[in-house]
């Protein structure tokens, strides 16, 4: 095949710029679903660090215990049922950071592969029809 350029020229770009263009449409799906995530979101997209409490409603009674108490260094206490609690969550790590990034640059390069084979595309078409 690769001796036979013109035969090339019109049965591997196209499949070459369908995979390409596929790909870049996932990749700009996933990008606008992290944009409009609510949390983190894209204001944390490149924060290692974005603390959020998800409050929470306790359905039974809880016992909790305590370190550093004034009671023999531990002690019980117990959080009534239907009480409102705030749990502590942090989505954003390094690894967030480094996704985010990876999945930008995959855009970048998928939109780099499809534009480039969108013009050869158009070049084959334009010479099949001379």
């Amino acid at each position: 095949m690769a001796a036979r350029s013109d035969q090339c020229m019109s049965t591997c770009i196209v499949p070459f710029f369908m995979l390409a263009f596929i790909s870049l449409f996932f990749d700009i799906l996933n990008v606008i679903s992290l944009l409009a995530a609510p949390y983190p979101g894209a204001g944390n997209m490149f924060s290692s660090d974005c603390p959020k409490p998800l409050e929470a409603t306790l359905r039974k009674n809880t016992t909790i215990f305590l370190k550093d108490a004034a009671v023999n260094g531990t002690a019980e206490y117990i959080i009534p049922a239907n009480t409102k609690v705030d749990i502590p969550r942090n989505l954003c790590s390094n690894a967030w950071v480094v996704a985010n990034v990876a999945m930008l640059l995959g855009v970048l390069l998928d939109a780099a592969a499809t534009g480039p084979q969108q013009f050869r595309l158009t070049t084959a078409r334009f010479v099949s029809f001379q």
